[in-house]
């Protein structure tokens, strides 16, 4: 089930997200850091800050999936950048150029995302200019009830620790869940493993 952390997300700002995974012990962590801050770990309502998968399972994590929640009509837009993955590191350094890939986006055309480099998207998930600029780069932007994206990144093996990194912005209410999964072609939440969500507020 979903976890109530205690970082608070204020909108218009612009995040990085940490999920810092261990595929042995089916465990994760998250540190969020704002926009030229230092990463700061999430806890939940114990003070804990290490959190269980959804499903346990002996699988290698092979897919970032991106959803927005079906029961959930946003009053905003999600957008998401920079997609970074080491697959065997437990790191909260910035992850240029240490990581294994990143995904930027500004190669894109700003179209539909799906088709694009490997991605599977709703139609209505789009490749936009970054509202929070000035620089002229892209996000993928999600506006809407019920949608989903996803991509092949490099696996975090089972048994690995592993790193995703990615920038997030939201502009207002939502609830959002970006992570990792070892469905290939993964068809909803049920699917989601390790995850951060975004939630109403």
């Amino acid at each position: 089930g979903e976890r109530v952390l205690d970082t608070e997300i204020t909108d218009g700002e612009r995040y990085a997200v940490w999920l810092v995974v261990d595929n042995a012990a089916d465990t994760y962590r998250v540190h969020v850091a704002v926009a030229g801050g230092d990463p700061v770990p999430a806890r939940g309502p114990d003070g804990d800050t290490e959190f269980a998968f959804r499903t346990a399972g002996e699988a290698d994590l092979r897919t970032f999936l991106l959803l927005n929640d079906a029961d959930e009509p946003p009053s905003g837009d999600t957008h998401l950048d920079n997609i970074h993955l080491a697959p065997d590191a437990d790191s909260t350094a910035n992850p240029a150029p240490e990581y294994a890939e990143v995904v930027d986006f500004d190669a894109y055309e700003a179209t539909a995302l799906d088709g694009q480099d490997g991605w599977r998207a709703d139609a209505d998930v789009r490749v936009v200019a970054d509202p929070t600029g000035p620089d002229p780069r892209q996000v993928v932007e999600m506006t809407g009830d019920g949608l989903a994206a996803d991509r092949a990144v490099p696996e975090i093996a089972d048994g690995a620790t592993g790193t995703l990194f990615f920038r997030v912005h939201r502009d207002a209410d939502l609830d959002t869940s970006l992570g990792l999964t070892e469905v290939a072609a993964p068809g909803g939440f049920d699917d989601m493993r390790a995850p951060a969500n975004v939630q109403n507020s």
